[in-house]
């Protein structure tokens, strides 16, 4: 029947640090690795992911599109895309995440609120006085800075 899905999410793992964990530094690299199973030649395969703050309210959405990368025109029945984040900039709090894997007309197995996790506060390379949290949501750690006078 048409309503079987013909792809499905079979399991999916949060990586820091080169392991399982769901309590990440400010500044840690973030990898979601999706595994799953399709009985067609897909036109593409997407991996989307939505981040929830603490409050529910969805804050990062994106996915391999987004970022000019293309999978499609292969049938595997059995495989693992994954998104690897480098420096995840957001601030200590608790966050939630939906995983999307798809094709390239739609979504076809979703997961909602399938991880929750926390970022703590870590210093980084060249880390001054601490972000007010109240007034950052996120942060940038490759901001450079200059004076210079002028005669």
């Amino acid at each position: 029947p048409a309503s079987q899905k013909k792809a499905q999410i079979t399991r999916i793992e949060l990586i820091s640090e080169e392991r399982p964990s769901t309590t990440l530094g400010m500044g840690a690299d973030l990898k979601v690795k999706l595994h799953f199973r399709a009985d067609l030649a897909m036109e593409d395969y997407l991996l989307g992911l939505v981040v929830h703050d603490a409050f529910g309210t969805p804050i990062l959405f994106f996915n391999n599109r987004n970022y000019g990368v293309s999978f499609g025109g292969q049938k595997i029945e059995e495989g693992v895309i994954a998104a690897h984040i480098r420096r995840l900039n957001l601030m200590p709090g608790f966050y939630s995440m939906d995983v999307h894997f798809g094709s390239l007309f739609e979504d076809l197995d979703v997961k909602k609120s399938c991880f929750e996790f926390q970022v703590i506060y870590r210093t980084f390379e060249g880390a001054g006085e601490p972000l007010r949290e109240e007034f950052n949501r996120v942060f940038y750690p490759d901001i450079s800075w200059s004076i210079e006078a002028k005669r």
